[in-house]
């Protein structure tokens, strides 16, 4: 029931602080309906997180995945990087 795991997913997300498993899964959700474009939102939300944890390279992971589905969220993403790591 994918309308139920968003409401759960999001539900966790509006009470925990940083939560990237929630996001990551939020993004399965989205991905598994076609929903590219929320996906992609989520998954750049679980790397910013990763980022702010400074574990650069567990964000990095996700950039391939985000160009396929919205390369302005991957540009995004590897400024975050970059701008972190400077």
């Amino acid at each position: 029931n994918y309308a139920l795991s968003e409401q759960s997913y999001q539900r966790v997300i509006d009470n925990t602080e940083d939560n990237y498993d929630a996001y990551g899964e939020l993004g399965n959700v989205y991905f598994n309906q076609g929903k590219n474009a929320q996906a992609a939102s989520a998954y750049y939300e679980a790397a910013a997180i990763f980022v702010r944890m400074g574990q650069r390279s567990r964000a990095e992971s996700l950039i391939d995945l985000l160009w396929r589905l919205d390369p302005s969220k991957a540009d995004e993403l590897q400024q975050l990087i970059d701008s972190a790591s400077s």
